[in-house]
């Protein structure tokens, strides 16, 4: 389950979702007309840092890594495996995941401290975590990978 997805990102709207059914809605103004639409709401900003924070590529034109917004760090605090895990992202670091305040004891791969970010895990490392928790994949070891293996990101 996810409980909270947030940012440092001062005018980022922080979601905090409870169990059961959560859905997300735009308010509408009962002066707007039938052309004001419910858009800019913040719905699809949602999906992306979500997608951002459980490892997609961020490539060049990711949003994420524009000038106004790689210095800001992008975080999910959801259920893995049994355990809560706090994880945040930039785009100023986004090949490293920064792992706080999570029980990583039984992870196949641990985080470790580096210069300046805290205890993180490369890009790699995160997805293979998450495919394992989820998935019940085995550890990232691309010895022991075949190529038509299923992958956390495809499922």
């Amino acid at each position: 389950m996810i409980h909270r997805i947030y940012s440092d990102l001062p005018s980022f709207k922080n979601i905090e979702l409870r169990s059961g059914l959560n859905v997300l809605l735009a308010d509408r103004e009962e002066t707007a007309t039938d052309r004001q639409t419910r858009n800019r709401a913040g719905k699809s900003s949602l999906v992306e840092t979500i997608h951002f924070v459980m490892g997609a590529n961020a490539g060049q034109d990711s949003i994420f890594r524009r000038a106004e917004l790689q210095k800001w760090r992008f975080g999910i605090n959801f259920d893995l495996a049994g355990q809560r895990v706090v994880a945040e992202r930039s785009g100023e670091h986004h090949g490293r995941f920064i792992i706080r305040d999570s029980d990583t004891s039984s992870w196949a791969v641990q985080p470790a401290s580096r210069r300046g970010i805290g205890n993180s895990l490369a890009l790699d490392d995160w997805r293979s975590i998450l495919g394992e928790g989820f998935f019940k994949l085995p550890a990232n070891n691309d010895r022991e990978r075949e190529s038509y293996s299923p992958t956390f990101r495809s499922l």
